[in-house]
């Protein structure tokens, strides 16, 4: 179902005459093969945040193995890394691959290496002796190290890292939880009936679903999807008004 309702949405596209020049999504394997065949033109990314679920889930899984607990404290830090570079690597593939991989070296506490083209120092400013002996550093060569790198250096994840221009799909998460609302999953609706409900939810959407801004004390803008690190939440008052017209 998801790749017929995939291919035909593609193909309305087509026929309105609009273009898409990027298109995220999950990591759905049959809608990958779809682009690569039918929209070669595509440039597919996949959702940031998708992304770094999947690297805190197999982060979370190696810290049940013997000695590599102390991976532990790091899971928040390597997700954020992640979001980073993206931000950060304008466009460029190669310049991203470098600064994910250069986690391996933050994390031992080295912060300059030889072994890269493009990111060969980390971008924070020198650590105080403070600082430095407080953080949980993980020795070179340990089993957390190596579960840590088995993890960065995945052929899977460094081949999926499509993310070079920050997309992710949290909007749209917001408007099918709007959706709905008027296509409750449990009830049938014939296909009229399902299009005007999709219309409706999209009236409602556009009129009420602008960004909620998320900011620090510092009234600095957090990512959406970065609701854990002590950012305050300012909601949209809801109005159905665009529905009364």
């Amino acid at each position: 179902m998801e790749k017929l309702g995939f291919q035909n949405c593609m193909k309305s596209f087509d026929e309105s005459g609009l273009t898409s020049d990027v298109l995220a999504t999950d990591r759905h394997v049959r809608i990958r093969k779809v682009l690569r065949a039918e929209f070669p033109d595509v440039d597919h990314e996949f959702d940031i945040w998708h992304l770094t679920k999947s690297v805190s889930k197999k982060l979370t899984t190696k810290t049940t193995f013997k000695e590599c607990e102390e991976l532990g404290p790091w899971i928040n830090s390597v997700k954020n890394h992640l979001w980073r570079c993206a931000q950060n690597c304008n466009g460029n593939y190669e310049v991203l691959l470098e600064m994910w991989t250069s986690i391996v070296h933050h994390v031992n506490n080295v912060y300059h290496w030889n072994s890269a083209q493009y990111f060969y120092r980390c971008a924070h400013d020198q650590l105080s002796e403070n600082d430095a002996r407080s953080e949980k550093w993980i020795a070179p060569g340990s089993k957390a190290h190596k579960a840590r790198s088995e993890v960065v250096f995945d052929k899977r994840l460094t081949k999926d890292l499509h993310v070079c221009y920050m997309c992710y799909t949290g909007s749209l998460e917001v408007f099918h939880c709007i959706l709905l609302k008027y296509c409750p999953k449990r009830l049938h609706f014939s296909y009229p009936a399902m299009q005007a409900r999709l219309q409706l939810a999209v009236l409602d959407h556009n009129n009420v679903g602008r960004e909620q801004v998320v900011v620090t004390k510092e009234n600095t803008k957090l990512d959406p999807e970065c609701q854990n690190d002590g950012g305050i939440r300012i909601p949209e008052q809801p109005s159905n008004g665009c529905l009364d017209r």
